[in-house]
């Protein structure tokens, strides 16, 4: 059977559990799995999410519809794709069976935030997952454990799923 990626694209990465802080996540009121949905353990699909960090222009929104139609052939897995900002609506019509997401997301709905974008927002523009916690913002920006747990609690309010990542 031939491999439906593109030939351009890396070969899949492994997948990880990121270890996280359920306690301090339910205390603020998210839940950082995809387990929202009230899906027992056992019966869960397996979850993977490409992030495209700095990555992408209009002209690779090709590679989310290739995606798209792999994720159609295996129902089994969840398959999302984690977009820059500027390519989240257009690649929420040309997605196929793969969910859209963002890669962060203010805690706030509104305010003087250049640059920072609302979970509304986001799911204004086709977002239905957000990745927080990334180590890379903890690391250069600081942020802790409370910080990404209010910005899950935002996505949560917004109908947007929070993929956590805590990695310590």
């Amino acid at each position: 059977m031939r491999d439906a990626r593109p030939s351009h694209l890396p070969a899949p990465a492994r997948v990880l559990e990121a270890p996280h802080d359920d306690a301090a996540t339910t205390r603020a009121g998210a839940r950082c799995s995809n387990n929202d949905r009230g899906i027992s353990r056992m019966n869960r699909r397996k979850l993977v999410v490409g992030n495209w960090k700095m990555n992408g222009m209009r002209a690779h929104l090709d590679e989310v519809e290739a995606i798209g139609r792999v994720a159609a052939a295996h129902p089994a897995v969840e398959v999302g794709l984690c977009l820059p900002a500027t390519l989240i609506m257009a690649g929420s019509e040309r997605r196929g069976a793969a969910f859209i997401g963002a890669q962060n997301c203010h805690m706030d709905i509104s305010g003087a935030y250049t640059g920072s974008l609302s979970a509304e927002m986001l799911a204004e523009a086709g977002a239905t997952w957000v990745i927080t916690g990334h180590s890379e913002r903890r690391e250069a920006r600081g942020e802790t454990n409370a910080d990404i747990a209010a910005k899950s609690v935002a996505a949560h309010k917004a109908a947007v799923s929070a993929a956590c990542q805590s990695w310590t």
